[in-house]
């Protein structure tokens, strides 16, 4: 793992990925979230724009909005975040335009009792969306970190899942928390937490990742 130390840009971490446009972080085909609820989101730095849609926190064949699954993209391209979720007829996406260069919070959450999705850049909710009856979320593709249809190229660092639509509250606080300083609140819900200082650890959960490629 090639660590980058964040210092006083993201305080809450010791350092981060930095992957280089051909390898990505692998956790196998785990995290489905089927018909429930979910938040994804992590910190992270767009270095270059030379990608169309990169994979951030991902569990999606690409960045096609109606591709079974859900995630987090980078869009060098059009200097956008998305938010996707998908069951392979319907799926939904939000979007959010933002300078690449810069260390990034995002989080995308889905509620599936009402089908609303939100799109939240550094603590604040900018996008908004309602994609009612879809199906399960479930599919085969890994849950990646840095890669779906196209790799990221950059730094990421504290990425994380939730089994819940988790709110700005919250979002607000664990954004500037390491995982050792999260509360009970930040945690209830919480699945899995990659702070990805050192290693690829989960250390909230189980799914510890595998290295691919350059990382």
């Amino acid at each position: 793992l090639h660590r980058y130390n964040t210092g006083s840009v993201v305080p809450v971490s010791d350092g981060a990925a930095y992957t280089d446009g051909s390898g990505h972080i692998n956790m196998g085909d785990n995290g489905d979230r089927g018909t429930g609820d979910l938040s994804v989101g992590c910190w992270f730095y767009p270095v270059t724009n030379t990608v169309t849609g990169a994979g951030l926190v991902t569990k999606q064949v690409n960045y096609n909005a109606n591709s079974i699954g859900f995630g987090i993209y980078w869009s060098s391209h059009h200097g956008k975040i998305y938010f996707n979720i998908g069951d392979s007829s319907n799926g939904s996406r939000t979007s959010y335009t933002i300078a690449a260069n810069q260390w990034i919070h995002t989080v995308g959450t889905y509620q599936q009792s009402t089908g609303k999705n939100f799109l939240y850049v550094n603590g604040v909710k900018v996008a908004a969306s309602t994609q009612s009856g879809l199906e399960t979320l479930d599919n085969s593709e890994n849950l990646k970190i840095g890669h779906a249809g196209q790799y990221f190229k950059g730094y990421i660092a504290n990425a994380f899942l939730y089994s819940s639509a988790i709110g700005p509250d919250t979002i607000k606080s664990i954004m500037w928390k390491s995982h050792a300083e999260l509360t009970t609140d930040d945690i209830s819900g919480l699945v899995s937490w990659w702070d990805l200082s050192t290693n690829a650890e989960d250390l909230h959960g189980g799914l510890d990742g595998t290295l691919s490629g350059t990382v």
